[in-house]
């Protein structure tokens, strides 16, 4: 995702996922010099760090990595605190948590998975413990439009959700099926699905959304869970040509994670 990892990370993943969680962390850059160095400001509150294990950052058992921000982030985007939620989302994305997030996902796609394997249907973490650590991570907001497109989850008793989360399983299958996508195709999902052309399925569950980033387009297609949750299923670059057909099946299965 940010570059195939070297024969070291391959060969020893546990190592690569030592690393991955425990990179030494720069120095927090605050007001006029972090827009000048990275070209934004700071979130409200600040520069935003990875959470501290007592914070809900770090796995416990039956909780997964990022489940404090992720619970943080949904309980105000779509409120009245909804800029301020989608600064802190675009910060997270845009930083190191990012990359340490795709790390740890690559780490274990080499120790699982053969180096020559180029596609799977589906990915399953059998060990809690590992897909805890790896953690689910949070991405995206969908637009209003989008969120319209879905149907009512029947017996949800918490408001609609506008927050996407890419899972550890879909993270692995990322990485499979389009390895050439790196973490700065990740960052640009925020305006992806803000401001992408959303096509909804007739189950009402998925979501399929198109968006043009410097002459090249990206599909993305967002499923919605029994249990009123947002996944990522899949990300990839599209050729115009082959847009129409992808539309056309979106609508039509409901899901185009077959990429």
């Amino acid at each position: 995702m940010t570059g195939r990892p070297d024969e070291a990370a391959v060969s020893d993943t546990e190592r690569a996922d030592d690393r991955a969680s425990r990179a030494p962390r720069a120095a927090p850059e605050s007001g006029r010099s972090a827009a000048t160095t990275r070209g934004r400001a700071d979130p409200p509150g600040g520069p935003v760090r990875e959470p501290r294990p007592e914070a809900g950052g770090e796995a416990r058992p039956g909780k997964s990595r990022w489940w404090a921000l992720i619970h943080w982030l949904d309980q105000r985007i779509g409120t009245e605190r909804d800029g301020q939620a989608r600064a802190v989302l675009r910060a997270v994305v845009a930083g190191p948590p990012l990359e340490r997030f795709l790390a740890m996902v690559v780490a274990y796609r080499y120790r699982k998975f053969p180096r020559t394997l180029r596609r799977v249907k589906h990915v399953r973490i059998s060990d809690p413990a590992v897909k805890n650590r790896i953690g689910e991570f949070p991405v995206a907001a969908i637009s209003c439009e989008a969120r319209g497109a879905l149907s009512p989850v029947l017996g949800a008793k918490s408001r609609p959700t506008r927050l996407v989360r890419l899972s550890a399983e879909n993270a692995v299958k990322q990485v499979i099926n389009h390895p050439e996508l790196v973490a700065a195709h990740y960052r640009m999902l925020p305006d992806l699905m803000e401001q992408g052309k959303v096509i909804a399925s007739v189950d009402g569950r998925h979501l399929t959304v198109l968006h043009e980033f410097a002459g090249a387009s990206y599909l993305a297609v967002v499923k919605q869970t029994v249990a009123n949750e947002l996944y990522l299923k899949t990300l990839y670059k599209i050729a115009p040509q082959d847009i129409p057909r992808a539309v056309r099946r979106s609508r039509r299965e409901g899901d185009a994670t077959a990429r």
